[in-house]
């Protein structure tokens, strides 16, 4: 009750005094006043106050006890009065308070004791604020510091001149630079050298014009090291629509980049493998067409300078008589070369080659240390790959090739070697079937009813081929081909038409089947065909396309052909290759005619 009359006191000094300014200047601020007695009953609030806790009048809240009624925790009294006795005051002393509707009101509050004229304390007065919005707020923007403190990304805050005012710990642990290595320089301390001053013209007009950029960055950390970053740059505007700050996102993408480089290049790899592939399939299948030992040669010379890139080849072959390598055809070197140029065995690269029958890839010939090579200003490279051509364990020759024109690559590496030995694998295949041809040419091969080959040649053909299958693992076939009822046909319409009918079913077989095949009568009305460099599947389609073709053609009555097709079997012997192939038109006969049989392996 003393209090509370001190109290009234000193409200009635106002009174009396004329203090109508005073109280007026309380009750219009904005912030809250109150007056408490020493037991924390409100004696006097103004407007704000009473507006803060979301009353509607004064009166609601003169005489409530403060911490009974008010304090979202009552204990929070004690630590308040505490706080008081200190030094008589406190300042942005932070209490929950319960507003009207239950909600909770965090004020910050700033009070003193009241004391009387013998300076004993009598009451509390002070100023409140509000500041529940700020006190979330500022929890808002603790979490969201946090959280950028802890992402696993850069960050980086600039001002508007680019100056860094702030980095996160990510960008510490990517880059090696501390904050305060960076902060109040430029962005440039990443600078890595690698973009262009376009890139970061782009990037400045983009940002400036209140656009986000986004590119792969490459940077630079302190050590020196690269790293690339999938980059963001934010402009961040203020309530006038003003830019006053960037925000760089920097997310560190090298483990991916390097893992994307080493696919692109091995996708790179691949297709220039696969390429080449398809430039050695199509060079081994027009290279097994020809027949002439110099379009030949001509023609492998071409194709080697192509595929390998290169401006100079040459192709010697090995004359078995005077042990000699002779020239037969280059190109890159001049005629007077050409026809001076022999070598020994063991004289020259061409010489070592056919000693030590293995290929010689030099890379640098100032580099090689196994031959003494003189520096020669008419080549454009020092590299040359050197291929002996051999067909089984004969020496056939030997392959020369150099300056390559590439101009990413000027040395000839292992791939190119493999390359090279592909293809001159094929040529001594191609040589040795263009020397047997010519060979044969000089023997009577011919049936002179047909135009075929006779027997005599399928019994020599046959028998090179098995030997060239065993070697080679290559498959081999025989049709064996078989005119149906051709007795009768001969019966009935005579001798002559039967000679006619021979006739055209040779030239069928010889229409649909290639260069390569080999078509011989065997006797009588029998044919029979070697056919290799096919699967089982392919011999059987052409086997059916003959006896289609039979069918279709006009003769004095209709004919019809039955074929059996054997597969070559490893170490399986002329003889046995013969017999098979007769069983299997015999099944093709004994099923009614007109139908191919196959026996594979």
């Amino acid at each position: 009750m003393a209090s509370s009359l001190g109290l009234n006191k000193s409200f009635n000094y106002l009174r009396e005094e004329g203090q109508d300014m005073f109280r007026r200047l309380v009750e219009a601020v904005r912030v809250g006043f109150y007056v408490a007695d020493q037991e924390g009953n409100l004696f006097y609030v103004n407007h704000a106050f009473v507006s803060i806790l979301g009353y509607n009048t004064k009166d609601e809240l003169i005489g409530r006890n403060l911490a009974k009624e008010l304090y979202a925790d009552p204990t929070d009294r004690e630590e308040f009065l505490k706080a008081m006795s200190k030094t008589g005051f406190v300042k942005d002393y932070e209490i929950k308070n319960k507003g009207k509707d239950g909600n909770i009101v965090i004020l910050s509050v700033t009070s003193n004791f009241i004391r009387d004229d013998r300076e004993q304390v009598i009451g509390v007065e002070g100023v409140v604020y509000d500041v529940t919005e700020l006190k979330h707020l500022r929890q808002h923007s603790e979490v969201l510091s946090e959280a950028i403190e802890q992402t696993a990304d850069s960050v980086v805050v600039t001002n508007k001149e680019g100056i860094i005012q702030y980095v996160n710990s990510a960008f510490e642990r990517t880059t090696g630079f501390t904050k305060d290595d960076v902060v109040n320089k430029t962005p440039r301390i990443l600078k890595s050298g690698y973009h262009p001053s376009e890139y970061y013209r782009n990037l400045w007009e983009t940002v400036l014009r209140g656009d986000t950029f986004r590119s792969i960055t490459t940077n630079k950390k302190k050590n020196g090291e690269l790293f690339y970053c999938d980059q963001t740059i934010t402009p961040l505007k203020n309530e006038k629509g003003e830019m006053h700050c960037f925000v760089s996102i920097l997310k560190d993408i090298t483990e991916r980049k390097i893992f994307e480089d080493k696919l692109q290049s091995l996708n790179q790899e691949l297709a220039f493998e696969k390429y080449k592939l398809e430039q050695i399939l199509d060079f081994d299948e027009k290279i097994s067409t020809i027949t002439d030992l110099h379009k030949l040669v001509d023609f492998f010379i071409e194709k080697a300078c192509d595929i390998l890139e290169s401006d100079r080849c040459s192709l010697m072959l090995f004359d078995e008589n005077t042990q000699e390598l002779c020239l037969k055809g280059a190109v890159g070197l001049n005629d007077e070369i050409m026809s001076q140029c022999k070598l020994r065995v063991g004289e020259g690269i061409s010489g070592k080659v056919v000693e030590s029958a293995g290929p010689i890839l030099v890379k640098d010939t100032l580099m090689d240390k196994r031959f003494l090579f003189k520096e020669n200003n008419s080549y454009k490279s020092r590299s040359f790959i050197s291929v002996p051509i051999k067909f089984d364990s004969k020496l056939i020759g030997v392959v020369n090739i150099t300056d390559k024109r590439s101009t990413s690559q000027s040395e000839y590496n292992e791939l190119d070697l493999k390359i090279l030995t592909a293809i001159v694998r094929q040529a001594a295949i191609a040589i040795e079937n263009v020397q047997m041809y010519k060979e044969l040419q000089y023997l009577t091969v011919t049936d002179s009813m047909t135009n075929l080959y006779n027997y005599r040649y399928f019994i020599k053909s046959l028998d090179h081929e098995i030997a060239r299958a065993n070697r080679s693992t290559e498959p081999l076939y025989l049709l064996m081909c078989d005119i149906d009822h051709f007795k009768a046909y001969n019966d009935t319409l005579g001798h002559l038409e039967g000679d006619i009918l021979l006739k055209k079913v040779g030239q069928v077989l010889k229409d649909n089947l290639r260069e390569i095949d080999i078509v011989c009568r065997y006797a009588g009305d029998e044919f029979v065909v070697v056919l290799f460099d096919a699967s089982l599947s392919g011999a059987q389609i052409v086997a059916e396309k003959i006896r289609a073709r039979v069918k279709e053609i006009a003769f004095g009555k209709m004919v019809t052909i039955s074929i059996g097709l054997a597969q070559y079997a490893p170490n399986m012997s002329r003889r046995e290759l013969i017999s098979k192939a007769d069983r299997a038109l015999y099944m093709a006969k004994n099923s009614g005619r007109d139908k191919v049989c196959v026996l594979g392996k």
